[in-house]
């Protein structure tokens, strides 16, 4: 899918970054893909966008001033794996929180029901909470379980019409 921004004083809606298609390429605006985008988070500056990228299980980086796209984390497959940036996993990155400094960049991994933590400089992701069962304790983290965070649920599967007039 492609990433779009909307100016909603003047109406004008345009697209930021993508090509219309599901993927995950990284590359510039009008080459690169996404899965679905849900969470969005900007730097400080604006000079960055930060996308939750559910569909494809990787948080992704936008140049705001190209359209240029990134992967800052997330091998795509689908786990809760710690590590460097191109070997850690998300089940379903959701929500994005920057701290104040912009060097972290806190993801609700809603796939896999934990709290993640992205360096920004590097990419590494570790899990400050959550242990990816479904209850709602609280404890020392990462071990306190997690529930799943308030909002809509994942997008459906895509669904056929199997006549004029029924619905999915």
């Amino acid at each position: 899918g492609a990433w779009s921004s909307a100016v909603c004083s003047s109406a004008l809606v345009s697209t930021l970054a993508g090509d219309g298609l599901i993927g995950s390429d990284d590359g510039d605006a009008t080459s690169a893909s996404c899965g679905g985008p849900w969470g969005l988070a900007p730097t400080s500056d604006g000079s960055v966008l930060y996308v939750a990228d559910y569909g494809r299980r990787k948080v992704r980086a936008v140049v705001t001033a190209t359209g240029a796209v990134s992967t800052l984390a997330g091998d795509g497959l689908i786990g809760s794996d710690d590590g460097d940036a191109t070997s850690a996993s998300f089940g379903g990155p959701w929500g994005l929180a920057p701290t104040s400094d912009g060097s972290v960049l806190y993801v609700a991994d809603y796939g896999r029901r934990k709290v993640r933590a992205v360096a920004t400089a590097t990419g590494a992701v570790r899990t400050p909470a959550g242990d990816g069962l479904l209850a709602p304790d609280d404890g020392a983290p990462p071990s306190a379980p997690s529930g799943a965070p308030p909002g809509p649920p994942p997008p459906p599967a895509r669904c056929r019409r199997s006549g004029a007039g029924r619905p999915c």
